[in-house]
């Protein structure tokens, strides 16, 4: 759901439908994992003088198929009505993709979103930037981490807590800074990824 304010956040309109989810476990059904997932939706809007200024973008984890995946809605109203849900990962059937965090490039209008996956081996996890030129039409999905790391590493008590700490910012015109938490380590390291790639 989503409300919007058009007064700087004096007064908010009424609550709008986006979509419909089905929850992610909080723990994911692939055997030994042991961290939870929590289901956060993110917002980015476009801010740039382009075609798709203004435009609207929300992102979320969803288990609709049976596995975790990213999903996005558009909205070209100010948050008024919303497109149908589209996954974004092109990732294969089955695998993991969650904790997806989103930022519109405010000069250029590169739409960034980075989420872990473990779709390199069923278990690892990989970080996974999924990019946009042409206004979340499509979008490609590179792996910016170069090992993959034990989800499970790292943790304290019966549940380890690794996803909720990842996020991206666009660094104009183009490029993206992307920060998680990775385990190649032995512990739960905070770590960095930078693109210079100048998208036109």
């Amino acid at each position: 759901m989503i409300r919007t304010s058009l007064d700087g956040g004096t007064t908010f309109g009424a609550p709008v439908l986006v979509s419909t989810i089905v929850p992610v476990p909080i723990v994911l059904p692939v055997p030994g994992y042991a961290f939870r997932v929590l289901t956060f939706a993110n917002i980015s809007t476009d801010r740039s003088v382009g075609p798709f200024t203004n435009r609207v973008y929300t992102i979320w984890q969803d288990f609709r198929q049976g596995y975790s995946d990213v999903f996005m809605s558009i909205s070209n109203d100010r948050g008024m009505t919303w497109s149908t849900p589209v996954s974004i990962t092109g990732a294969p059937a089955g695998s993991q993709n969650f904790f997806p965090a989103i930022d519109v490039d405010p000069l250029t209008g590169v739409v960034n979103v980075i989420y872990y996956s473990n779709q390199v081996n069923g278990f690892l996890l990989d970080v996974y930037v999924a990019r946009s030129i042409n206004g979340g039409q499509t979008f490609t999905n590179t792996r910016i981490t170069n090992v993959s790391f034990d989800p499970n590493a790292g943790g304290t008590g019966p549940v380890t807590l690794i996803g909720d700490y990842i996020d991206i910012t666009s660094v104009p015109p183009g490029g993206y800074i992307g920060v998680w938490t990775d385990t190649s380590p032995g512990t739960q390291t905070i770590f960095a990824g930078y693109s210079d790639v100048v998208i036109t």
